[in-house]
């Protein structure tokens, strides 16, 4: 029996227009097209990405909001255009997506072959670079 291993991938840059949003969407696309599971997972409060795949309506619940503060699990993640997403909220703006708080969501277990991650462009600052 061959073990599958998830691998993250992270999209990382401070200056806002750097085409982190759609590198992430078309990476995630292509993967899932090559036959990947992909979970997408939005921490950036403004929700572009969740809004360029066309989901609306979002609840607080069902971002990374409480895996983040409270380590509860991930949220079921919405099906998109044969993708997993973690839609975002305005309501992340009030949470603390710091480097640590990734770590959390790293440290979570998901059964999927590739998660790439939207992250706000703050968070660079916040490690430090």
């Amino acid at each position: 029996m061959s073990m599958r291993q998830t691998q993250v991938l992270q999209v990382f840059i401070h200056a806002g227009g750097a085409s982190k949003t759609s590198t992430v969407r078309d990476v995630g696309y292509e993967l899932s097209r090559r036959g990947k599971k992909v979970l997408l997972i939005d921490l950036d409060p403004q929700g572009n990405l969740t809004e360029w795949l066309g989901v609306d309506n979002v609840q607080p619940e069902q971002t990374v909001k409480d895996a983040l503060e409270k380590y509860q699990p991930l949220p079921e993640p919405v099906q998109v255009h044969g993708m997993d997403l973690i839609p975002s909220h305005i309501d992340l703006a009030y949470t603390d997506v710091s480097i640590a708080g990734l770590r959390k969501v790293r440290a979570l277990r998901v059964k999927v072959t590739s998660f790439p991650v939207r992250c706000p462009a703050h968070a660079e600052q916040q490690r430090g670079s």
